[in-house]
């Protein structure tokens, strides 16, 4: 599938041309999808809408700048999606914002611990959105991608791989919540030190 840039697409700078960023918002209600589509596009946003996690899945292989993610969606729920996300090394690294009703610090602890870099709880308010969207993507523009390496690590019987947010142990699959994940993968990568 071929992604085609409309004018609408781009914007001036004073550096010259480049294109707009990119945020998938995904919910299964219509209301909530369009309201948050309309006031992205009005800050200069591009904007693509899903109603599902199937959706979801496939229009986050256009590598969008930035997703936002409801948790309770028909196909695959939130949380299915953002996993199956981080263990694609094409989509591993676009930050997900969750964006539900569930509003427990269980639910929020889970979410954060799966990879999403911020969670908020419905209802939004529209200015303290956009200003949260704009500071992740600021801290991605200054930073750079804030990915792991893509090359597999091995030690021993331990592979870490990186790009798809997996540890192996004499080849078993082991879960790592996102922060113990990034700790074993710093300290592989500084053996000695």
């Amino acid at each position: 599938r071929r992604i085609l840039y409309t004018s609408n697409d781009i914007q001036m700078s004073t550096k010259g041309c480049y294109l707009m960023k990119t945020i998938l918002v995904v919910d299964d209600e219509k209301d909530i999808v369009d309201m948050i589509a309309y006031n992205l596009k009005r800050e200069g946003y591009a904007v693509l809408t899903a109603r599902n996690g199937r959706q979801a899945l496939e229009l986050a292989r256009t590598a969008p700048h930035l997703i936002l993610l409801d948790i309770m969606m028909p196909e695959y729920d939130g949380l299915d999606v953002l996993k199956r996300l981080k263990k694609d090394e094409k989509t591993a690294d676009i930050p997900v914002v969750f964006l539900t009703a569930k509003g427990s610090e269980t639910d929020e602890i889970v979410g954060l611990e799966l990879g999403a870099v911020d969670y908020i709880v419905k209802p939004i308010s529209i200015p303290k959105l956009v200003a949260r969207i704009k500071n992740i993507l600021r801290k991605r523009d200054t930073t750079g991608s804030s990915s792991p390496p893509l090359e597999p690590i091995t030690i021993g019987v331990i592979e870490i791989l990186p790009a798809k947010h997996t540890v192996r142990v004499d080849r078993r699959e082991i879960f790592f919540p996102k922060k113990e994940f990034e700790l074993i993968t710093y300290l592989a990568e500084h053996q000695g030190e």
